[in-house]
């Protein structure tokens, strides 16, 4: 498959929403490599990669972001 990137937000958005799980989870890395935990949680979460969204989280430092993380899995994940 060949990508036709006209601008590095054109191509976060491309590999996003790409078919295959572990190009959604290169998404998710690259925005917790620029610092955009928020986004790399959410695409993490979407794809039920709880490993991930931890790390993330852990590495970010946020506690406000651990809490909500916290909550979601609470909400979502345990009581399902």
């Amino acid at each position: 498959m060949i990508f036709l990137f006209t601008s590095p937000n054109n191509a976060f958005v491309q590999i996003e929403k790409h078919e295959l799980l572990e190009m959604r989870r290169v998404a998710a890395y690259i925005y917790k490599k620029a610092g955009r935990w928020k986004q790399s949680i959410a695409l993490s979460k979407k794809d039920n990669l709880y490993k991930d969204c931890m790390e993330t989280c852990s590495q970010s430092g946020e506690r406000e972001l651990s809490e909500e993380l916290l909550v979601y899995f609470i909400e979502q994940v345990c009581f399902i």
